[in-house]
């Protein structure tokens, strides 16, 4: 992984978080279309800075905590700002983020303990040719 940190995918990522408060204001304040241009634009960069630090080899320690983080902080804002203005269920919002709290409580004590721990973003995609649920 290399270890430069002004990327074209950092710079991206960074301007996600920029965008994380005033997506959230945008929800606070009823301007449900702009909060979801906000929304749809932080996807869309999420999967180009990944592209462009694949395709163009520009892989950064950097890049591989920003982008997660930006990514979870996003999620929370989203629940915590729909939860606020009652549309999405307490319950939920808990859930999600007892989830998210999980996962952080399972890596810390797997680095810990000393286990090997290999953490990658995985493409979706659907089965291929021949696969078979049994």
């Amino acid at each position: 992984m290399e270890t430069m940190v002004i990327t074209l995918p950092n710079v991206l990522t960074l301007l996600r978080i920029l965008a994380v408060p005033f997506f959230a204001i945008a929800v606070w304040y009823g301007h449900m279309p702009e909060a979801c241009m906000l929304f749809v634009g932080a996807g869309l960069t999420d999967a180009l800075d990944g592209y462009l630090a694949r395709r163009f080899n520009q892989k950064s320690t950097l890049g591989a905590i920003l982008d997660p983080a930006a990514d979870k902080l996003l999620m929370l804002a989203s629940f915590l700002a729909l939860t606020f203005i009652a549309v999405t269920p307490p319950w939920l919002t808990a859930l999600v983020l007892a989830r998210d709290a999980a996962i952080i409580a399972a890596v810390l004590l797997a680095k810990y303990l000393g286990w090997p721990l290999r953490v990658q973003p995985q493409l979706l995609h659907a089965p291929g040719p021949g696969h078979r649920d049994e």
